[in-house]
């Protein structure tokens, strides 16, 4: 079973060519069905990285983390929100981080992993942590 990907051809940031490496929690390159996390590469034509992101893997498929080098301040998704059943889809009006059940903003110490949101965390509205 493969542990990366390549592709050849335009890429969002203006690439020519993106890489996949498929990990599991730990950081450990593994096969692609054993993943929880992907690094995801996009390069220029002199094989420079212009972008790098992450991806976590669920049983329903890809949940992009947007903690990209250089590009992001603040994190879309953490690892617990992308196994979470309250996790939306829709992101705050302005864009920045995402929203659930919970929260219209996902807190920082949540999507950091700073706190694990099986325990009670202000402004929840007594909604926490439910997996998928």
């Amino acid at each position: 079973m493969p542990t990366h990907k390549s592709h050849k051809g335009q890429t969002p940031a203006g690439g020519v060519r993106s890489d996949i490496v498929y990990m599991d929690d730990k950081g450990n390159v593994v096969a692609k069905k054993e993943a929880t996390w992907a690094k995801i590469r996009e390069l220029d034509k002199d094989g420079k990285v212009i972008l790098e992101t992450f991806g976590a893997i669920s049983r329903g498929g890809w949940i992009l983390d947007d903690r990209s080098v250089n590009y992001l301040e603040y994190p879309i998704y953490g690892k617990q929100c992308a196994g979470c059943k309250h996790l939306s889809l829709e992101r705050p009006t302005d864009g920045i981080g995402s929203k659930c059940a919970a929260f219209t903003r996902i807190p920082r110490e949540i999507l950091d992993g700073q706190h694990d949101h099986t325990l009670p965390f202000p402004g929840n509205n007594g909604i926490r942590f439910e997996p998928k």
